[in-house]
């Protein structure tokens, strides 16, 4: 599901980006001469940005990026280094490296891009925002607390340029909430938490969005140790799951709230002189619970298959808080996700949740 949101996301936003670039041209085209036809170099421009939008479409992110980064060169030699077009395409050369799986390769296009928005913030809010929620995503990734800052500026620029209750400012509050989750930072997801659902129960108190937020509200009111954390998870869980618990069948949650749940998360061995490559990555096991909390089935389903055995393993060794829906223990199907930091060897592990921001 986050794959598919991030996926739309994206396409929007090369999609804004290409309205942006013919504005820009008929500008710059304007600026330079009286004729009607477009500058050679900026018709160029149009013609590559079309291609990059294309590729990514198909699928083929990687195999675009050298088409953005010449948009982009093309932009500053007729455009200026502080055009708003050229963050544009400084951003979609961000976006690409984020698609093709290499984050840390677009931090740099995402600060240039900050940079130029944050000189010609008027009419740009929207991008000024989201630029900051992908710098804060990177960061985050990087363990960098300065994350914190940037998507708490997001919800700032977004509130003030769309509302409290717009879609892109819920999004940015979620990112927020996420990382403090991450970080176990549990009294500040919860104050981020306690509004959020305030916005979504004045929209709609029966809505599963407000569910959601209400179900992990209860989580970090449990790990705060707050009295309100079962009789906020009740309501939650009666809105999600009543209708599959009524016939008898496993409720689906999500592995953010399962990893909350964890009473005992038992951690994989790894077999000595044998790591994935340098870098982060994460494995998924595929679990169901019993109405006790045992997990009785555990199959990885991404992740490296030289450690499937271990990890399911260690999946099977876990142990899960009981669910209940109104007042009965339910079974749950659910995913526990890992996320590793290697350097050399399996310096950190951590258990984390998948990337959730709306990327820009």
């Amino acid at each position: 599901m986050k794959v598919r949101i991030i996926s739309l996301l994206l396409a929007a936003t090369f999609s804004l980006f290409l309205s942006h670039s013919t504005t820009a041209q008929s500008t710059a085209s304007n600026s330079n001469s009286t004729s009607p036809t477009l500058n050679p170099k900026l018709a160029e421009a149009e013609k590559l940005n079309l291609e990059v939008f294309r590729l990514y479409k198909e699928g083929h992110p990687a195999d675009a990026i050298q088409f953005a980064k010449r948009v982009l060169k093309l932009r500053e030699e007729l455009l200026g280094d502080n055009h708003p077009s050229v963050a544009n395409a400084a951003n979609n050369v961000g976006l690409l490296y984020v698609s093709s799986g290499k984050p840390m390769e677009a931090e740099s296009y995402y600060r240039r891009s900050l940079s130029i928005y944050e000189k010609n913030s008027a009419g740009n809010e929207l991008m000024l925002a989201k630029t900051l929620d992908s710098l804060a995503d990177i960061l985050a990734q990087k363990f960098d607390l300065k994350a914190e800052s940037y998507f708490q500026r997001a919800i700032d620029v977004k509130e003030k340029a769309l509302g409290t209750t717009h879609v892109e400012t819920v999004a940015s509050m979620n990112n927020l909430a996420d990382f403090y989750f991450k970080k176990h930072k549990y009294e500040k997801a919860e104050l981020v938490l306690r509004r959020l659902a305030a916005v979504r129960e004045k929209e709609n108190s029966n809505s599963i969005e407000f569910a959601k937020t209400l179900e992990r509200l209860a989580c970090s009111i449990s790990k705060n140790k707050k009295p309100d954390a079962e009789a906020t998870e009740a309501r939650a869980h009666h809105i999600l799951y009543a209708a599959a618990a009524e016939k008898h069948q496993p409720i689906q949650m999500d592995e953010k709230i399962l990893a909350c749940r964890m009473i005992t998360e038992v951690d994989p061995m790894f077999p000595a002189m044998i790591h994935p490559e340098v870098g982060s990555w994460k494995i998924v096991v595929a679990v169901e619970v019993d109405e006790t909390g045992n997990v009785t089935s555990a199959q990885m389903i991404a992740g490296d298959p030289r450690f499937k055995k271990n990890v399911e393993k260690a999946a099977l060794s876990s142990k899960v808080k009981p669910t209940l829906v109104d007042g009965q223990a339910v079974k749950v199907k659910s995913s526990i996700v890992r996320e590793f930091a290697i350097t050399t060897e399996i310096r950190e592990v951590i258990t984390t949740s998948p990337a959730t921001m709306e990327r820009p």
